[in-house]
């Protein structure tokens, strides 16, 4: 929730529609010093579930009959790229 600082600046890092790359720009700011590998990590998968319920959104917007396929499409791209570099950093874990 929102007491989970991961989960905090992965609300910022959708709002400003940041890049994996940028990242650990977020993490120096907040901690005042270069991201631990851990750190980064974990806000690679908090950004991914953000975009998870944002794609959720979009298809909920979608069935309600608005246009937002374009947001669906872009929020499951985002998802994917997310989502893919946390399973790539951690696939001894996730598949051990």
């Amino acid at each position: 929730g929102d007491t989970d600082i991961g989960y905090d600046i992965s609300k910022l890092c959708v709002k400003s529609e940041c890049t994996i790359e940028e990242l650990p720009k977020y993490l120096f700011h907040y901690f005042e010093r270069v991201p631990t590998e851990d750190e980064l990590n974990h806000l690679i998968g908090c950004t991914a579930v953000s975009y998870y319920y944002w794609t959720v959104w979009a298809t909920y917007m979608i069935l309600k009959g608005y246009k937002y396929d374009n947001y669906l499409e872009k929020y499951t791209n985002v998802l994917n790229r997310f989502y893919n570099s946390y399973i790539e950093k951690n696939k001894e874990e996730v598949w051990s």
